[in-house]
C-alpha cells in the first residue's frame, strides 16, 4: 500500500496521499494521470491495477 515509487501490480492507494495531504503532492502524478481506479475501499482508499508503468 502506498508505494513510495512506481510500480507494476495492484496498488492501494490512500486517497489523503493522492490529494498531497499527508504526502508530497507530485508523489501519485503518475498514478492519477494515467490510470482510473478499479476499485474502492471504504472511501479511504483507491485501487489500481497496473500493468505497465507509463
Amino acid at each position: 500500500m502506498n508505494p513510495d515509487e512506481p510500480s507494476v501490480g495492484t496498488i492501494v492507494v490512500n486517497i489523503n496521499r493522492l490529494d498531497g495531504i499527508n504526502a508530497d503532492p507530485g508523489k501519485y502524478e503518475w498514478l492519477c494521470q494515467h490510470f482510473e481506479p478499479a476499485d474502492h475501499i471504504a472511501y479511504s482508499w483507491l485501487v489500481y491495477n497496473v500493468a505497465r508503468i507509463p
